[in-house]
């Protein structure tokens, strides 16, 4: 029964019903023409006047709709426009399995043009950078050189991933560029940068060190989120994008295929 008057619903919109009424009311017409003997050039301008009539309700409804329509649009582009005019400036991060998440998100989400690494080792980015490879997004990946690095063992942690990585994309690891930066890493970040629309995403956060400078912790801390959609975010992103320049500068390239044959 529900579906019944669903189906009734559909057909009888206010065109449809306009419609029906018109061929009912021409019937109707030609009914009491047979009984009273009108002329037929009388019926045929009485049918056509009905037909005439049936075709202006018609454009007067379609056009109602339409401009009911072009309402609608007005209003969700005034309420977007309303929602985009002043974009959250700082997203807080509080751990890195949220970070990875967002980063993914966004990876299946946007079609992305290449990623920026700043980084003392690659364990907690290792997950992410096959996935961004083999969808044919380039890699450069700036990573604490582990001949100047205070924590001795990210030498090791930064072979394992490196040997992962390539595991799970070799067809794609030539865009992976990895460069290994000698000045001591304070900042951690990645930096998404969209192929279409030339914003950048970024996820920023920073290394604290203990034991007399011998162990360095990063992962633990927050992230904080922003992206050049924002003016705020723009700024940050400026600064850190001569960070990154600096450490680029100050880097040197690592042939991968030597690092996972040792």
């Amino acid at each position: 029964m529900t579906k019944s008057i669903e189906i009734l619903k559909k057909i009888l919109t206010p065109v449809n019903l306009l419609t029906i009424l018109t061929v009912f009311a021409a019937v109707i017409v030609t009914f009491v023409v047979e009984i009273e003997g009108i002329t037929t050039e009388k019926t045929i301008v009485i049918l056509v006047g009905f037909i005439i009539g049936s075709m202006l309700f018609e454009k007067i409804a379609i056009t109602e709709k339409a401009g009911q329509k072009l309402d609608l649009v007005h209003n969700s582009l005034q309420n977007l426009l309303a929602r985009n005019e002043h974009p959250q400036d700082f997203t807080l991060i509080r751990n890195e399995d949220s970070a990875r998440a967002m980063m993914s998100e966004i990876s299946n989400t946007k079609i992305l043009e290449r990623v920026e690494i700043l980084s003392s080792g690659l364990t907690s980015r290792q997950d992410l950078i096959p996935v961004w490879l083999n969808a044919g997004v380039s890699v450069m990946a700036l990573v604490q050189d582990p001949e100047t690095a205070l924590d001795k063992g990210d030498k090791g942690k930064i072979n394992v991933a490196v040997d992962w990585v390539f595991r799970q994309a070799p067809q794609k690891i030539d865009l992976l560029e990895m460069r290994f930066h000698h000045d001591v890493s304070t900042v951690r970040c990645v930096i998404l940068h969209e192929k279409r629309t030339q914003v950048k995403h970024v996820f920023l956060s920073w290394y604290y060190y203990y034991k007399t400078n011998k162990k360095v912790e990063g992962s633990a801390n927050p992230t904080l989120y922003c992206s050049t959609a924002s003016k705020q975010g723009s700024d940050l992103y400026n600064w850190l994008d001569r960070v990154v320049k600096i450490n680029f500068q100050e880097s040197h390239k690592v042939d991968i295929m030597e690092m996972i044959d040792e």
